[in-house]
């Protein structure tokens, strides 16, 4: 049972919270906590799931006979249209998603006190919460009584046992204080790139972007990079000797015998890396997509991504060349800070600039 809770309602989250909320399977959140996720947790109108700094989970039907995107068809509409079969559901696969995601907290923010727009008691829903809830679940402390409680009652084996964390985060933006006493922003990650070309020296630049990595993940560092040969090998392997959390995002699964999880592009990167690409038009499919996970390397404000504090890389003479570049364009534009190793000027920059940090 996880030991964190929150008391009252959720105002502000840590920069690692996630606001887990009821939704209707329509995606129209229009009342209640679905409304608070739309207008300040990221939540994106006719859509559930995972968006911004939200997680949406259906509970509820609007209409008799929708079908939603997975195919699902919702013969009731109102209260408790939604049957207990499926919520359950519904909160399996936000378990298995913070089991993936073990970086962040995921705050419930169903309460002891109160009607449920979905027809359901809260001692309904905390028994539906009560299927084995990962550690960074936090339930609102009377809430997790009533979970504790149904727990006893009706013990439930480990969901996917078999699923290893990942080590990289989803991204979320700015950090923002939290009202709960038990977590501090202080002890939120941040995040840096560690990116460059495939032709990056190994002498001396493997050994160094691999001390660096692991320096920058002694101070609470995540590094996001792309899985290619290079600097970004040199960056990864660094944080993996020191168990550092790290962002791996690849253009497609299995990319360069890489297995990070984190291989999905979202539309939002397709457009942004359209934006900053001269030659978009001209590109080939398997190109877009290197193009697009260099967009999840710097981060995407459009899906409401934290944007990484600088960007460490490699390229020839510091030109900013190659598909490096297209990552380096995003990040001038937004104006991150970028060292870029090709210049022999950089590392006495960075290292004054590390003592910063």
């Amino acid at each position: 049972m996880p030991s964190l809770t929150y008391k009252g309602l959720i105002g502000f989250l840590p920069a690692n919270g996630v606001f887990v909320y009821g939704a209707n399977a329509e995606g129209r959140h229009g009342k209640g906590s679905a409304l608070l996720a739309l207008q300040r947790f990221g939540a994106k109108y006719g859509t559930v799931g995972f968006s911004g700094r939200s997680y949406g989970i259906v509970t509820k039907n609007l209409k008799a006979g929708f079908v939603d995107a997975q195919g699902r068809v919702f013969e009731r509409a109102g209260e408790r249209s939604v049957s207990p079969e499926l919520i359950k559901q519904e909160i399996v696969n936000l378990y298995d998603f913070a089991l993936l995601h073990e970086g962040l907290l995921f705050y419930v923010a169903y309460t002891a006190e109160g009607s449920n727009l979905n027809g359901y008691s809260a001692q309904e829903m905390a028994g539906f919460f009560a299927q084995n809830p990962p550690e960074n679940i936090v339930f609102e402390e009377e809430f997790a009584k009533l979970v504790e409680s149904a727990r006893e009652k009706c013990p439930w084996e480990p969901i996917h046992p078999e699923l290893s964390p990942v080590t990289a985060n989803d991204l979320f933006p700015e950090k923002s204080p939290c009202t709960c006493g038990k977590h501090l922003d202080k002890d939120a990650p941040r995040f840096y790139a560690g990116i460059g070309s495939r032709g990056t020296p190994e002498d001396p630049f493997k050994d160094l972007f691999a001390k660096i990595a692991k320096g920058l993940a002694a101070k609470n560092f995540v590094l996001r990079s792309g899985g290619a040969d290079g600097a970004d090998s040199f960056f990864e392997a660094g944080c993996k000797e020191v168990g550092g959390q790290m962002e791996i995002y690849l253009p497609w699964r299995g990319f360069n015998k890489n297995t990070s999880k984190l291989f999905t592009q979202r539309p939002e990167d397709f457009a942004l890396a359209a934006v900053h690409h001269p030659g978009w038009p001209n590109l080939k499919e398997p190109v877009r997509k290197l193009m697009a996970r260099n967009v999840r390397q710097v981060g995407n404000k459009e899906c409401g991504d934290t944007l990484v504090s600088f960007v460490l890389c490699w390229t020839p003479e510091g030109k900013g060349s190659g598909g490096t570049g297209q990552a380096l364009r995003i990040a001038k534009s937004l104006n991150i800070r970028i060292f870029d190793f090709g210049k022999n000027e950089t590392l006495e920059e960075f290292r004054k600039y590390y003592k910063t940090l």
